[in-house]
């Protein structure tokens, strides 16, 4: 049914719109449910909904002052049964209906019952009788010794009594079938009392129902004690009185936590049913009592907007104020009391159907900007996740190789320079060492031929010795700028890839190669004490010149070797920067593919995501759809209600 047939129904027929309303507003609910992000929510709604019966009975809450509201139930019921001058609680106690006879039960908080009566209407048509109470005040009751009509009645009443079934009580009263046995048991053994004499109507007043009878010879049977019907010295209007105060007793006493009021009379419909809301209670709890709508009893000073009446309108649509002027508040309508027996039941319709398809707006309203906002949040998301992956673009491989370069080479220049140092103290001190082990040996020789094969020796092993130094120096200067490259090349890769999701790791073959000229010379001591001018010198003389010549060549070795490392300085920091350009250029290379490969990937689930958001979109346009439609037909509803003020007929 779309808006514009609701709202046609709802102008026509407003009691008739309550199921229509009901269930659009419960499909349109159910539908948004089946959207994941707000079906919490929805559900919760549907729920609160679908506790709202269909039809009869509705429930009125009635507010305002004790004296105007007592006025107001007193003339829904049709007589005076409740005093101006009673208690007024502080919370919701009394519930008022229609019902077969004038009664009220009262319930306390031990579970306890309390049942007053004031009539009762047989179905066959027969004179009303008064339903006993536990708490019947039985006072003010005449005497039947001397008068014969009490007589009479009370022999008619015995005699009643033992053909009438006894009625069958309730299951959980075992008291009252207890004493239902026991008044059937006394019954059958009870003697059978005569008629009752006839009687003759007085002279003197002729008005007088029945004249005394003559007095028998003997007096009759008495029948066993019972319990005389008020009714015979008593008028309605006492029992209403009784039934007044009883109930105002009840409204006093704070153990009474419900009180159940039927009235057989007045203009009040069989299809709704009151609830008092006394000054003092909070209006929160319409709420749970299911409250379709709230009337305000207004008295001489007409309505007047209190806290507890800003409360009941967070939970009822509107109220309406009885006997007051048209208020200026258009949450407030003015309704007449003539016009509560004919338009009670249809105003309780359309508040609840209006109260229903409010709660089905607000549901909707929430649930399509919540469907919004997830939508737009899922799209921010899918820009982002590409703009991050675009933010990894590189333009230009080899630029960003060059830049990368030149931010790294100032540091490279200042460890090439510290390995270079740390190369050629190196060689110093391990030739250093050789000439101080050559020397002693030369030392020690103890004659001009231990001299001369001490000599041969070292000339022998000093080339091999010298190239190892050498190596050992070189090989420490590369594995120093290998180990500088890969440091320097994690760094490269690791800003490269900073907000990816790559983790291989850098290649092994990365190292930094420099050529170093080979060591080719050596001690060349040569002959040292030759023969022919061994016999001229003494041992010690050759000795001591054979050191010298050792010591000058172990410092031309220590020259040639430094200049062989220095010689490899303008080769270092290339050596290193060449290393890292080929390294770079490859993860660079890498790095696109991987982008490339990683933009097709997240292109794929975005769309499949999109996909998913597809019915995201239409249950958020079904809602919107739906809330408007609504929205028209409450529109339509409203228009049912009495606007600033409205006469009965």
């Amino acid at each position: 049914m779309t808006g514009a047939q609701l709202a046609t129904t709802a102008a026509l027929y407003s009691v008739r719109a309550e199921p229509a309303i009901v269930e659009l507003a419960r499909a349109a609910v159910r539908r948004l449910a089946d959207a994941a992000p707000v079906a919490d929510d929805a559900r919760r709604a549907l729920g609160q909904i679908e506790r709202v019966g269909l039809g009869p009975p509705y429930t009125v809450a009635i507010a305002g002052d004790l004296a105007a509201r007592t006025e107001l139930l007193n003339w829904l019921a049709g007589e005076r049964l409740f005093d101006p001058a009673r208690a007024d609680p502080d919370r919701i106690v009394m519930q008022v209906r229609r019902g077969p006879a004038t009664s009220l039960r009262a319930r306390r908080r031990d579970g306890s019952l309390e049942d007053h009566a004031l009539d009762a209407a047989d179905a066959d048509g027969e004179p009303p009788t008064r339903r006993r109470s536990p708490r019947a005040d039985r006072a003010r009751t005449a005497r039947a010794d001397d008068v014969a009509a009490f007589r009479d009645a009370i022999a008619q009443s015995a005699e009643a009594e033992t053909r009438v079934p006894l009625p069958r009580p309730r299951w959980w009263a075992v008291w009252r079938w207890l004493a239902r046995w026991w008044r059937a048991w006394r019954s059958r053994g009870a003697p059978a009392l005569p008629p009752p004499p006839p009687q003759v109507a007085p002279a003197a007043e002729p008005t007088a129902p029945a004249a005394e009878p003559t007095a028998p010879a003997a007096e009759p049977t008495a029948p066993a004690p019972r319990g005389f019907a008020n009714t015979v010295s008593r008028g309605r209007r006492e029992l209403r009185q009784d039934f007044v105060d009883a109930l105002s007793a009840c409204l006093a006493d704070e153990v009474v936590e419900r009180l159940f009021v039927e009235v057989r009379g007045g203009p009040l419909s069989d299809k709704v049913v009151v609830l008092e809301l006394p000054s003092r209670a909070n209006a929160r709890v319409l709420d749970a009592a299911g409250a379709d709508t709230c009337l305000v009893a207004c008295g001489a000073h007409g309505f007047a907007m209190t806290e507890q009446l800003e409360v009941a309108l967070a939970v009822v649509p509107h109220l309406f104020a009885v006997a007051a002027g048209a208020p200026a508040d258009p949450r407030v309508r003015a309704l007449d009391r003539a016009a509560l027996a004919s338009d009670l039941t249809e105003i309780a319709t359309i508040e609840r159907s209006i109260a229903v398809g409010e709660r089905a707006v607000a549901a909707l309203a929430s649930g399509s900007a919540a469907l919004d906002a997830a939508i737009t949040r899922a799209e921010t998301g899918f820009r982002a996740r590409l703009d991050r992956l675009e933010a990894l673009r590189i333009a230009s491989p080899e630029d960003h190789v060059a830049a990368a370069l030149a931010r790294i080479r100032p540091p490279v220049l200042a460890q090439v320079q510290q390995l270079l140092r740390r190369a050629l103290e190196s060689v110093d001190g391990a030739i250093a060492e050789l000439g101080a082990a050559w020397s002693a040996r030369l030392g020690e020789a103890a004659s001009t031929e231990d001299l001369r094969k001490a000599a041969t020796q070292i000339d022998e092993e000093s080339p091999g010795v010298l190239q190892r130094v050498q190596a050992d120096a070189h090989r420490a200067l590369t594995g120093g700028l290998t180990e500088r490259a890969r440091v320097h090349y994690r760094e490269l890769i690791a800003e490269l890839r900073r907000g990816s999701s790559r983790d291989d790791a850098a290649p092994p073959w990365l190292t930094a190669e420099v050529a170093i000229a080979e060591m080719t010379s050596s001690t060349s001591l040569g002959a040292v004490a030759p023969r022919l001018t061994s016999l001229f010198r003494s041992q010690g003389t050759l000795k001591a010149e054979a050191l010298a010549q050792l010591e000058q060549r172990i410092a031309r070795l220590r020259q040639v070797a430094s200049a062989n490392i220095l010689d490899t300085e303008p080769r270092l920091e290339p050596a290193v920067t060449g290393a890292l350009a080929v390294a770079l250029r490859g993860e660079v290379e890498r790095h696109v593919a991987w982008l490339e490969a990683e933009l097709a990937r997240e292109r794929v689930a975005i769309d499949a995501e999109r996909a998913q958001l597809a019915g995201f979109a239409a249950a958020r346009d079904a809602a919107r759809r739906d809330e408007r439609e609504l929205v028209t037909a409450l529109a339509a509803l409203a228009a049912e209600l009495p606007p600033t003020g409205r006469s009965g007929a």
